[in-house]
């Protein structure tokens, strides 16, 4: 998380983070908390058992596992694991190879996620991004490690080895709102710090005493990130509740989730940046609350799930 003190919205309805699961900036860490259901219940048990368990790592197929008797032999690197510098367990994507070749399925790349232990993997001190500092989104590589069967698992609705609704929810939509629901509340944060510079540059305690122009840009801008932050809540809630009634969500609807991240994360970004040129000064020490807020904001917005399509 870029700032102990950042304040971010309610968790979306039926999408509930696990108990003694640490929390990353994007969301991951919450998406880890349902690999479980995902993994051998076995590991899984050894995993969230312990007390503190932080799993960082990486979705994108930045490796290759190559099959033996015992399991597969990994080899890979990847990128923008945040938190990894704390983690307990750190899982990637891997392809899936055999004979020296992709293996394919439907004319699909075989993939498989893959669990490590810190010291199975080597650290790449490569984040130096101007925002989310405190991240610690660092790369990190895997070289010829030996992983047991049990310690590989594949996030699809056929493969959960526990029952519950919330397994069956996709996962890309699932990790499309948690990364929103961070960033519209890193872009919360800044709202209120510019709030609070305009009132103390103009010497007052409420918006309404504002000249009639601020006023208006500062009210446009906060409905409408509002209006963004409902609707994500609305049609998550909605996916939901579909979910519920008929123990599966659609295509559309998992898309619709995913669209609507990325639409309000974009609305937010652009209300804050409605904003800035009217805050003078104080919003370019890099020291002050409302400059750390934006620059992580800026660096969220780059996230591949955020980023306009």
């Amino acid at each position: 998380m870029a700032d102990s003190n950042m304040i971010y919205p309610k968790p979306c309805p039926g999408l509930r983070q696990p108990p003694g699961l640490t929390v990353a900036w994007d969301g991951r860490s919450s998406g880890a908390g349902l690999f479980g259901a995902f993994m051998v219940p076995e590991f899984a048990r050894s995993v969230f058992n312990q007390k503190n368990t932080f799993i960082a790592g990486s979705g994108f197929p930045g490796g290759k596992a190559k099959k033996t008797n015992s399991g597969f032999l990994i080899d890979g690197s990847w990128k923008y694991a945040s938190g990894i510098d704390h983690a307990t367990l750190i899982t990637a994507t891997c392809y899936v190879t055999k004979d020296g070749k992709i293996r394919q399925k439907e004319d699909a790349p075989v993939t498989k996620a893959i669990a490590c232990y810190p010291d199975e993997i080597e650290i790449q001190k490569r984040w130096n991004s101007y925002g989310l500092k405190a991240t610690g989104s660092h790369d990190f590589e895997v070289r010829d490690v030996q992983i047991p069967e049990k310690r590989t698992f594949t996030i699809s609705p056929d493969s959960v080895h526990v029952d519950g609704l919330l397994y069956q929810y996709p996962f890309e939509a699932f990790a499309h709102c948690t990364l929103a629901i961070s960033m519209l509340g890193i872009a919360r944060r800044f709202m209120d710090e510019a709030k609070q510079i305009l009132l103390s540059k103009n010497d007052i305690s409420e918006v309404t005493g504002l000249p009639k122009s601020l006023r208006t840009k500062v009210k446009y801008s906060n409905l409408k990130f509002d209006n963004a932050k409902e609707v994500v809540y609305k049609t998550v809630e909605q996916s939901w509740k579909e979910l519920q009634k008929s123990g599966d969500l659609d295509d559309d609807r998992a898309n619709e989730v995913s669209a609507q991240s990325r639409r309000s994360c974009q609305t937010a970004l652009h209300c804050a940046q409605s904003l800035y040129p009217l805050l003078g000064m104080a919003v370019i020490n890099p020291d002050s609350a409302i400059n750390r807020c934006w620059r992580d904001l800026h660096t969220a917005s780059q996230h591949m799930f955020l980023r306009p399509q």
